[in-house]
């Protein structure tokens, strides 16, 4: 599997995109970036293709000098808002515009999550199948105009909810409607986390990649590898039988968080490490 670092934490909040040298150092190198309307704020505009370019060009051309390769550009979950916040068609423009991001950045592979409603109602299921396919059609139409590919995150049970998405038949029955591949995101979403494995094997080689997110509802900061609740035993057993060709993706958030808190550095060394080997990779540099 490649190591993937989910790098715009590091963009956004760690000093600009020289903080890429940092991501290089550690020895990564593929790296994800998340558009979002929270940190990219002009973004909720219907900005023109002269202004994506200005602003997302720049990035691209960073990424490329320091010899690193954009593993894929994520559509932030943050723009699928409540539904009484981003109307499908506001959510259709913003993602249409993140499309256009990929090209300026230099990336073929757009991931994108099923729609998602920040209220739990009964119909909760319905709603969010009928908006992912309104949404996931005009996206798909622009992507194959720039020869971008597609990577579907599954969806999250929260408060409640079912949301369309979050089980892996739904998930693979999007990634063949939109001749896409699959990204898993464990998070909060797995209550019982018995059922990562269960995903992760019912998806086979369609993932695309696995994102390292071991996050407790109580606690808004992903735990590092084998640190927090996920069965990473199960979990690793399972990836071994994946698409070996996907990413394991590395979110920097809880690394960095841990490094301002001055925990012992050597034990998040250690922890990595131990994860990446169990999954045959090998990491080099010092964090």
């Amino acid at each position: 599997m490649k190591l993937v670092a989910q790098s715009d934490f590091f963009i956004k909040h760690c000093g600009g995109i020289e903080s890429l040298d940092r991501v290089k150092k550690i020895g990564y190198e593929y790296i994800s970036y998340t558009v979002s309307d929270r940190y990219d704020e002009p973004f909720t505009t219907q900005w023109g293709d002269k202004e994506l370019e200005e602003y997302f060009a720049p990035i691209g051309n960073a990424i490329k000098e320091r010899g690193l390769k954009l593993f894929y550009v994520e559509v932030g979950g943050d723009i699928y808002n409540d539904l009484l916040t981003h109307t499908t068609e506001a959510r259709t423009k913003m993602c249409l515009q993140v499309v256009k991001a990929c090209k300026y950045l230099g990336c073929d592979t757009l991931a994108i999550k099923p729609a998602k409603v920040n209220r739990a109602t009964a119909d909760a299921w319905e709603i969010t199948k009928n908006m992912t396919y309104q949404i996931f059609d005009q996206v798909k139409a622009e992507a194959d105009k720039y020869g971008i590919k597609l990577a579907i995150t599954n969806n999250v049970r929260c408060g409640g909810q079912y949301l369309y998405g979050s089980e892996p038949e739904e998930l693979l029955e999007l990634c063949e409607r939109y001749d896409a591949k699959a990204i898993i995101n464990p998070s909060s979403a797995f209550v019982a986390h018995e059922r990562v494995g269960r995903f992760i094997s019912k998806v086979g080689d369609k993932l695309f990649a696995f994102l390292i997110n071991d996050l407790e509802s109580s606690n808004k900061n992903p735990f590092m590898p084998m640190m927090g609740s996920l069965d990473y035993a199960t979990i690793i057993e399972a990836l071994k039988g994946a698409d070996q060709n996907a990413g394991a993706v590395m979110m920097c958030t809880p690394v960095f968080n841990r490094f301002k808190q001055f925990v012992d550095h050597q034990g998040l060394n250690d922890s990595l490490d131990t994860l990446l080997y169990k999954m045959g990779m090998v990491i080099s540099g010092n964090l």
